[in-house]
Parts: C-alpha cells; sequence; structure tokens
C-alpha cells in the first residue's frame, strides 16, 4: 500500500505580504542596531575623552579655570596680578600704590616747573651769594692762623745758642724740662709758636748734673735782644725780650705767664739764684718775656 502523499497548497498573496514586511523589519532592525553601535563610543574610550574634553574646556576659559585649579600657591597671586594688569589703568594704579619712589618722581616734576614760573626768583640769589661772606671771613683769620705750628728749635743770637724743642706736659702742677740740658721743652698747656693770642712758655734746664743747660745764659739777656723760634712748617717766628723777671720757687709763678688769652707772646723759664745742696734744686725762677716781632 503506498504512503499518503501531503498536499502542497501554494503561497497565497496574503501570505506573500506578511513574509515581506517580516523581512523589511528585520533588515530595519538591524539597520537601526548597526548605526546605534557606531554613533556610542566604547567604555573604554570614555576616560580620554574627558580628559582631552578638560583641557578644550580649560583653553575656552583661562580666567576662570586657571585660579580655581591655581589659588593654592603662593606664585599664583603673582600670575593673578599680572593678568588683571593687562589693562593700562590697572597697571598705572598698582605700580603707583607698590613703591614710594614713584611718588617721588612725581614730586621732582612739580620742582621742575617751579624753576620756569619763578625765573626772576633766580636773580635775587646770585644777587645775595652766601659763600662770598663765607670766603671773606676766613680770610681775615689766615694772616695769624697760618703761623702758628709746633716748635722745632730756639734760638737766641746775643747768647749764640742754639737747641731742640720737645713737647713736655706738668706733673701737679710743676713744669718738667727734658732730662737733655740741651734740649728746651714747650709746654703742651700753653699756645703754638706764632698764635695770634696767649703765652707761648719754653722751659730748659740752666744745668744739670754738671752739664750746662740750653739756657743757662738766661741771666743775661738784654731787654730789645732778640728770639727765633723755628717751627714744623719750616717758619721761623720772631720775638723781641721785653723783660726779665726772678721769682722765689717758694711763692710759685705767676698765673698769668701761662694764659691762653690776651697778648701773644713767648716766655722763658729757667733755674736760677742759690742753690740748695738739701733739697738739690735752685731756689728761683728766671722768666723772660717776649713779644712779637711784626
Amino acid at each position: 500500500m503506498a504512503a499518503p502523499r501531503v498536499r502542497r497548497r501554494g503561497l497565497t498573496q496574503r501570505d506573500r505580504l506578511t513574509l515581506t514586511i517580516m523581512t523589511l523589519g528585520t533588515a530595519l532592525l538591524v539597520t537601526a542596531m548597526v548605526l546605534f553601535n557606531g554613533l556610542t563610543p566604547a567604555p573604554t574610550e570614555f576616560g580620554s575623552v574627558s580628559a582631552a574634553a578638560a583641557p578644550a574646556a580649560s583653553s575656552e576659559s583661562p580666567q576662570g579655570t586657571v585660579p580655581a585649579r591655581t589659588s593654592a600657591p603662593g606664585s599664583v597671586a603673582a600670575v593673578a596680578a599680572p593678568a588683571s594688569t593687562v589693562p593700562p589703568a590697572p597697571a598705572t594704579a598698582s605700580a603707583a600704590t607698590d613703591s614710594s619712589p614713584a611718588v617721588s618722581p612725581a614730586v621732582t616734576d612739580v620742582p621742575a616747573a617751579s624753576p620756569s614760573e619763578t625765573p626772576a626768583t633766580t636773580e635775587p640769589s646770585p644777587a645775595a651769594p652766601t659763600p662770598a661772606p663765607a670766603a671773606s671771613t676766613p680770610v681775615a683769620t689766615t694772616p695769624a692762623g697760618p703761623r702758628a705750628a709746633v716748635a722745632q728749635s730756639i734760638s737766641i743770637p746775643s747768647l749764640g745758642v742754639t737747641a731742640p724743642v720737645l713737647p713736655v706736659g706738668s706733673t701737679d702742677g710743676v713744669v718738667d724740662p727734658p732730662e737733655d740740658p740741651a734740649q728746651v721743652g714747650f709746654y703742651t698747656g700753653s699756645v703754638l709758636p706764632g698764635s695770634p693770642a696767649g703765652s707761648t712758655v719754653l722751659v730748659g734746664h740752666v744745668n744739670y748734673a754738671n752739664v750746662p743747660g740750653a739756657l743757662i745764659g738766661l741771666t743775661k739777656v738784654n731787654e730789645g735782644d732778640t728770639v727765633q723760634v723755628a717751627t714744623l712748617g719750616g717758619r721761623t717766628v720772631e720775638y723781641r725780650i721785653t723783660a726779665r723777671e726772678v721769682f722765689e720757687k717758694a711763692e710759685g709763678l705767676p698765673a698769668d705767664l701761662f694764659v691762653t688769652h690776651g697778648p701773644a707772646r713767648l716766655v722763658l723759664i729757667t733755674c736760677g739764684g742759690p742753690f740748695d745742696t738739701v733739697a738739690q734744686r735752685y731756689e728761683d725762677n728766671v722768666v723772660v718775656v717776649a713779644t712779637p716781632v711784626v
């Protein structure tokens, strides 16, 4: 017995339409999925895209983002200052407040204008120059000043004596001559030779240890004899003897012999009178006074 056959029926028009719609729908669905996958970036690329977007945003708005990120460091303030000083007006204002020297140039401009406003004022100033009177004042004191200098030697022509002069001081009110009898001492408490006023005091031994001193012949000088004192500046001051006196050492010497004011004069002092063998000294002082030769 033969197997039964299945009768095949042909596709109707309705079936064909349904199949076509399904095919088109599938194709549209596949196309949509492909397009969606092409537009959406991969998840692994998202981080890089955001990093790239960050610089782009910072480049678009430097003023807003840069200060926000760099406000922490102190140097940012310095950077922010130049950014704000781009306009000319703020730049000048900040420069003026930063330094006082900027104000001083402005002040110097004012004096520059004042001379132009007062040309007549400059004429009276030369008319009354201060240097001229100041120069005349030194000229008045110059003639007497240069002659005063440190004594180097003394000469008494009438005695044929020339001796070096050294500075000496005093001890307990007593002026000590140089130990060398050939030398004469200039008392540093007196005025220099050639001074316009006061006493120049020179002291010396009459003798010492049986050696004659430079002023041994002082008791023999006469009024009118001359005395020359050579000074360190190479000048020689000449005096003329006006008086000779003897004072007892017990009574002391008159204070006016050592004054630094009054008429200019030379005072020569040495020992004289009897010799006290017990005290080993002379009992008197011989004083000769001389005045400058004009």
